[in-house]
């Protein structure tokens, strides 16, 4: 094996979700529930102590309930998640993934990726994360689908790693389909078509040419711009990046093709007209 193929198969993420390992840590829980129960319980038949002690008293009774039923709620979660999800092994380099699901496994080559959107959320004040929701889903040629959340991995880790190797193959897809004549669909009101970008906005469809369009990403969102009469770049739509497949192609793609389009905003010399 050369050194180019050796890198090219070597892991650079990989994940494990084992159902045995959630069950045991369910359990855990449920035992340290029950503990601050039967603490709670103990501390409420204990009578032979001086007024003054009694408000201490009432105030660790207060604590082990308090504690004692955030575990019993987290105990409930983790048995209802060791008991309903799948064992999920997965192994991603540059090349491919390799992905288990119980004992069946899967293997694909991201050249058979036909969608990566990228979903999940994490909510953060000073920094620390408050709330995780949403997912990133990777759809094959064959449409199966690869769900990547914060039950089981680092969504954000996992695009951190794989975005350098994703986001040029799918580049490279989408040109590829303009070339030979089709469309990519990025949402279901935005598709990429070779002339440019076409939006569906009130029930009317909006063809932009690649001279006249600019793409930004700002809090969230994909905004697409239209110049008017005057030249000046106008709002047309705004999407949500959470709703958006193959958005880091995409924005390969038109970096490259807005500088060949409209080479005077990027102070690109030419000879002849700029392509229209």
């Amino acid at each position: 094996m050369s050194a180019d193929e050796d890198s090219a198969s070597q892991v650079i993420y990989a994940f494990e979700w084992q159902r045995r390992r959630a069950l045991r840590r369910a359990w855990v829980t449920v035992i340290i529930a029950g503990l601050l129960l039967g603490l709670f319980i103990a501390l409420g038949l204990w009578h032979d102590l001086d007024a003054d002690q009694q408000p201490l008293l009432r105030l660790s009774r207060a604590v082990a309930i308090i504690v004692g039923a955030m575990f019993a709620v987290r105990a409930v979660f983790n048995l209802g998640r060791a008991m309903f999800r799948r064992t999920q092994i997965a192994q991603f380099s540059r090349e491919g993934f390799a992905w288990q699901v119980d004992k069946d496994i899967h293997r694909y080559h991201w050249q058979h990726l036909r969608a990566y959107r990228k979903g999940a959320r994490t909510w953060r004040i000073l920094g620390f994360p408050v709330r995780r929701f949403g997912q990133h889903r990777l759809k094959m040629d064959d449409g199966r689908v690869f769900v990547l959340h914060h039950g089981i991995t680092s969504p954000e880790k996992f695009a951190r790693a794989l975005d350098p190797v994703i986001d040029p193959v799918m580049g490279e897809k989408i040109a590829t389909t303009l070339r030979d004549g089709g469309t990519f669909r990025l949402h279901k009101q935005l598709v990429v078509t070779k002339h440019g970008l076409v939006v569906l906005k009130g029930g009317k469809k909006i063809g932009i040419k690649w001279s006249a369009v600019d793409i930004r990403q700002t809090g969230g969102q994909l905004v697409v711009y239209a110049t008017d009469k005057k030249g000046r770049f106008k709002v047309v739509k705004r999407f949500s990046t959470a709703d958006i497949d193959n958005l880091g192609g995409f924005s390969e793609l038109v970096e490259a093709t807005l500088s060949n389009h409209q080479p005077e905003r990027f102070n690109i010399k030419t000879v002849g007209k700029p392509r229209r």
